[in-house]
């Protein structure tokens, strides 16, 4: 079949060939030629008018044949040679393009041929695959789910999924860095906001999760919406309130230490920089971008209603849903990052940096062991609120 392919294509670049070379060859007229050499064999001393001069038709014709011979013996004109040479030129191109046409196709087919045969090869390796996942999936469906048998991480995702989320796993902590985590929670939150979603990143340690069975597994079956409706149905609290009366409390807890000294003085010598989301002793514990059905990023701090979160010395949770609302409406904060003892929420640094000295008060209220469980201090916390991206709070 590939010998009767190019035998064809031969023939077509030799019929072509032919047909250039008979083009650009000198084609003369011979009509008046022949006319004047018959009329010379009746009248040769027929007088005719040539070059301002009048001379007989022998005369005529023998220049005529006189200019011929000199015209062979010069060979060919420079019209002819270069019409010749072009045809030869497109004959070989045209022979080059096919040749390369037909070993194209060749090749294609012999691609063809080799994944043909790989397919069959592997043909009953993947029928093979197919009728054990088939299987594996009919044995599933027909056993009973059985909630009691499942971990306690699966446990937590089940509840998440019964609360409306949707659910990326994306693995251990150690298997990713800060950075890599922070690209990825952005392109999956412009994602899912356009869906009318809103994601947070978790990490499922034991506190996120025996927080969220204590407080959602009492409700598990027709109760759970409804005591979900009735938390989101909560009104919000005075954020402010909320957190001078905490200013105060630690303020009476250091009446016998000198203020200054205990916070005001206190530098450290870095400023700590925060531009991706941190995950501070994590290694071991999965972590999962959960996308919420909250429609808008002016309902995040709805994410409390989700999320149990707070309690101890920490504020509660509907007290930390008030706070975001308060921060989100004059900071545009947003919630990212959650596990049993920490959150993370990303920030407009132009709007917070404006504020930066009434925030690290604010900031001591919200969580004192961002201050009594490190080295920094109040002015230490201004210059982080001035250069980040993210606020970071833990409780002990």
């Amino acid at each position: 079949m590939h010998k009767m392919d190019f035998t064809k294509s031969f023939i077509k670049v030799l019929l072509w060939a032919m047909t250039m070379l008979f083009l650009c060859a000198p084609v003369h007229a011979q009509t008046e030629e022949e006319w004047l050499q018959r009329l010379e064999k009746i009248i040769p001393d027929y007088p005719i008018y040539c070059d301002s001069d009048t001379i007989t038709i022998k005369e005529y014709n023998q220049r005529i044949r006189e200019m011929a011979k000199a015209h062979e013996e010069e060979g060919m004109s420079g019209a002819e040679f270069f019409g010749i040479l072009f045809g030869v030129a497109l004959t070989i191109s045209f022979i080059i393009g096919s040749i390369v046409i037909v070993m194209a196709r060749r090749e294609q087919r012999r691609e063809a041929e080799k994944e043909r045969k790989w397919m069959e090869d592997k043909k009953d390796e993947i029928t093979q695959i197919v009728k054990e996942r088939e299987q594996r999936l009919a044995t599933e469906q027909e056993k009973p789910f059985n909630y009691e048998e499942l971990s306690s991480n699966e446990k937590a995702l089940y509840i998440l999924r019964k609360l409306g989320c949707e659910i990326n796993v994306i693995g251990p902590a150690n298997s990713i860095d800060s950075h890599k985590l922070t690209q990825i929670y952005e392109v999956d939150q412009n994602k899912k906001l356009k869906r009318g979603r809103i994601s947070v990143v978790v990490a499922l340690d034991d506190l996120f999760v025996d927080n969220l069975l204590i407080e959602y597994e009492p409700h598990l079956g027709e109760a759970l919406q409804p005591y979900l409706q009735s938390k989101l149905a909560m009104p919000l609290l005075d954020a402010e309130d909320i957190l001078n009366s905490r200013l105060e409390w630690i303020k009476e807890n250091y009446e016998d230490m000198d203020w200054d000294e205990a916070f005001v003085q206190r530098k450290r010598n870095t400023v700590c920089e925060m531009n991706d989301i941190p995950l501070c002793g994590h290694q071991e514990d999965t972590l999962a971008i959960i996308a919420l059905p909250i429609d808008a990023l002016s309902k995040a701090y709805d994410v409390l209603c989700y999320i149990p979160f707070g309690g101890a010395n920490s504020p509660e949770a509907m007290e930390h849903r008030s706070i975001i609302k308060y921060w989100m409406d004059k900071f545009s904060i947003v919630p990212v990052f959650f596990s049993g003892s920490e959150v993370v929420y990303q920030v407009d640094v132009d709007k917070t940096s404006q504020m930066a000295n009434e925030l690290s008060l604010q900031h001591l209220a919200y969580c004192e062991e961002s201050i009594t469980q490190s080295d920094m201090g109040l002015e230490d916390i201004e210059l982080s609120i001035e250069r980040s991206r993210f606020w970071y709070f833990w409780w002990d």
